[in-house]
């Protein structure tokens, strides 16, 4: 690979690994199955040691890991798409606490504490962004009554872990990237 990189040769992306749209950048492709198995290992051990208030929240630096997961999962799994959009980079009071209300919005919407009937718990919309205004894209996406070891099993990108109950109630997966 080293060579490859001094010899400006693009270095070869398996066709598990390609994508339509924005081109994912090599590094976010490395290793991406494994990178998850291991976020999934994490997360079964954490279940057990953080008790029934732990929310299964998820975020992720770019959609290659989420997008991978929505790929090969079965057509009749459970997903909910509560939101996406456009968050300004700026840190004004009003953007401070939309984050402080998003964050805990994200929480009730991975424990399911206001959401008995099963349904996605609406979130707070950011303050708007001026134009041409650098900002983030946030989506959010929920996966009801699963661990995140039970998402990934379902998606067939769990080998070595056996799929594990959180003691959230549903898993949230959020994603950041630059919009």
């Amino acid at each position: 690979e080293m060579l490859r990189a001094l010899q400006d040769e693009p270095a070869a992306v398996p066709d598990d690994d390609r994508r339509t749209g924005r081109r994912a950048d090599e590094h976010e492709l490395y290793m991406l199955t494994e990178r998850m198995q291991a976020w999934a290992q994490l997360a079964a051990a954490d279940a057990v040691r953080s008790g029934a208030d732990a929310p299964s929240l998820f975020v992720a630096a770019g959609r290659e890991a989420l997008e991978r997961i929505l790929d090969r999962l079965p057509e009749n799994e459970a997903v909910d798409r509560p939101g996406a959009f456009r968050m300004p980079a700026e840190t004004s009071d009003p953007v401070a606490n939309w984050r402080r209300s998003f964050l805990q919005a994200l929480t009730l919407l991975a424990t399911g504490q206001t959401d008995p009937a099963g349904t996605a718990t609406a979130l707070p919309a950011p303050p708007p962004a001026a134009e041409n205004q650098a900002g983030l894209r946030i989506e959010v996406v929920r996966f009801p009554h699963r661990s995140i070891t039970e998402v990934l099993a379902a998606a067939g990108l769990l080998a070595a872990v056996e799929p594990v109950k959180a003691a959230a109630v549903h898993t949230v997966i959020v994603t950041v990237e630059p919009a």
